[in-house]
């Protein structure tokens, strides 16, 4: 069989162009054999004709007597003949059919269902042609027999919105009942032994391509045992075994203060920090009476005072003290350094109130030779950046005193918010680390929407996810969890897509001697028919550095090595 290369012929006719189109100029040819006879023999056959095959004499046919050329070649096959000394074998005479009252047996149509077949068809013969599911015809559907050829035979074609095998996952296996599946069709994942599933387990064909696959990761190891706190405790019910992505909450005690995050989350294997329950202070009427002291505030009589709060006190009757300021006391995590009253009067009330010689130090002083007790006290505390102190100012601080940090606005605060001043020394300061703000903006530019709505008030710490989910109408390239991460100041946003996507390939980043342009900054997948920016790695150059997401498929420029002329 040969085809014709199309050609258009143009003709100018008293200044109109027409055009006409010349049809392919199909072909058939037959080899000549010592064991087979054809008639008509000709050098080539067009479309439409019909050719009669006879075997030599002592031989037998194995196949069909008539056949017809169509644009594909011949239709049945050109038959066989195998030698054969039994009664059935020709005798190398034709029959004489008349070729304008018989015809060849039917073409056979691709991807169309079997028909049954007649030992001879005549002029008048009709059949009917059905296509398999998931293809549809292309002409009519009855082919006739007319004048020893059959006219116009049809065509069984892919219907566009058909899905072949669905997307291959890596240590997952698929339930594939057939190589074509309609739309619609929904194919459902499952993970090998040792691997979890991350996104939906089935995909969906929809106009010829199926949805993004998920993926199958290496099980994550499991956690023990939540970390005890000091005075708190777990609300759940424990086990000693949690999965990786487990969450917990804790609760503290009725008056105790819980800092930190109350929930705490199991990933691969390890427990992110719990929180800390901040004790309460207790006023006991013993330690009052030591210190000759009593609540300012008769109606203020309650057992405990929460952490950072201030209790007010007063000196009994005929008791006083040098600076009345001592008498307000802060709470702090259940220490309460209660101030002395001293008798009036008495040589004792001229001397400094506190008296623990844990805390103090026995420095003689010179003047007057008066042996006196000193405590050891703090300086100004640590200055902390972007962030100030939240207590009052003072020249110096007791030991044992604790003073409050807070952060600038957008800053965040990392490591506990007091210091604590312990025998001339404070404690290591927290840091103000630069925050975050989710933007609605940003949002609607990645297609998400924030799980928790309170999460576009707050200000997010470095390091920090916020849980996100697709807008309506949208989804992820995978289907695990959805977040925004907070790094360096900047929220980075995962996307969501309408459309099918493209993944982006080291390898071939590597094979090019490019990287990725950093306004995409680290984005892995492209909506289909996005233009993605590329840069030659140094010492390489390209005229054309844009790739593009086509049929799922990422493009790449190359870039080539810098010539020195």
């Amino acid at each position: 069989m040969k085809k014709q290369e199309l050609f258009i012929f143009i003709v100018v006719n008293l200044g109109i162009c027409t055009a006409r189109l010349a049809l392919p100029d199909w072909k058939c040819y037959i080899t000549t054999r010592d064991t087979i006879q054809y008639w008509p023999f000709k050098k080539d056959y067009k479309v439409d004709d019909v050719v009669e095959s006879v075997c030599m004499e002592g031989y037998k046919m194995n196949g069909f007597k008539l056949s017809q050329c169509y644009s594909y070649g011949w239709d049945p096959p050109l038959p066989t003949c195998e030698e054969d000394n039994s009664e059935s074998a020709s005798n190398g005479i034709r029959d004489g059919i008349q070729h304008n009252s018989f015809c060849p047996h039917p073409p056979k149509i691709r991807n169309s269902e079997k028909i049954t077949i007649k030992e001879n068809y005549v002029n008048g013969d009709t059949v009917e042609i059905k296509c398999f599911p998931n293809f549809k015809l292309q002409g009519t559907n009855i082919i006739h027999c007319e004048n020893g050829i059959w006219a116009s035979p049809p065509k069984c074609i892919l219907e566009r919105d058909v899905c072949r095998y669905p997307p291959t996952v890596a240590h997952a296996n698929t339930v594939r009942k057939s190589s074509l599946f309609p739309r619609h069709y929904r194919a459902e994942y499952n993970c090998h032994a040792n691997y979890v599933l991350q996104g939906n387990p089935t995909v969906r064909c929809e106009n010829g391509a199926w949805e993004d696959p998920p993926v199958c990761i290496d099980k994550l190891l499991p956690c023990g045992l939540p970390p005890s706190i000091n005075y708190g405790d777990v609300i759940q019910t424990l086990k000693t075994k949690y999965d990786s992505g487990s969450v917990l909450e804790y609760k503290c005690p009725s008056f105790y203060i819980l800092e930190g995050n109350q929930k705490i989350k199991c990933w691969n294997g390890v427990w992110s920090d719990p929180p800390v329950c901040l004790e309460p202070c207790t006023a006991t009427e013993k330690d009052m009476r030591e210190n000759n002291i009593q609540l300012q505030w008769t109606s203020a009589q309650k057992i405990y005072s929460l952490h950072n709060d201030i209790i007010e006190f007063k000196c009994i009757p005929q008791y006083m003290i040098s600076d009345p300021k001592l008498l307000r006391v802060t709470c702090n995590r259940g220490v309460l350094n209660y101030p002395k009253c001293f008798k009036q009067g008495t040589d004792q009330d001229k001397e400094r109130e506190k008296t623990d010689l844990d805390d103090k130090k026995l420095d003689l002083l010179l003047q007057d030779w008066i042996p006196r007790i000193v405590e050891e006290t703090c300086d100004a505390p640590p200055e902390v950046p972007n962030g100030k102190l939240k207590t009052k100012q003072q020249a110096s601080y007791d030991s044992g005193f604790s003073v409050e940090f807070e952060c600038n606005a957008n800053f965040v605060i990392s490591g506990t918010k007091y210091v604590k001043c312990e025998k001339g020394q404070w404690s290591d300061p927290p840091q103000c680390t630069q925050g975050c703000r989710v933007s609605i903006g940003d949002l609607d530019k990645n297609n998400v929407v924030l799980y928790f709505s309170d999460d576009l008030k707050s200000v997010h710490m470095e390091g920090s996810e916020v849980r996100l989910r697709c807008k309506p109408g949208f989804r992820r390239s995978f289907h695990a969890s959805l977040t925004a991460e907070c790094n360096n100041g900047k929220m980075r946003y995962e996307r969501c897509f309408s459309k099918p996507t493209c993944r982006l390939n080291q390898d071939m980043l590597d094979m090019n001697n490019m990287e990725l342009d950093p306004v995409h900054g680290n984005e892995i997948y492209y909506e289909e028919g996005e233009n993605v920016k590329f840069r030659c790695k140094e010492g390489f150059s390209s005229k054309e550095i844009t790739g593009r997401c086509s049929n799922r498929v990422l493009s790449y420029p190359i870039c080539e090595e810098l010539r020195s002329e």
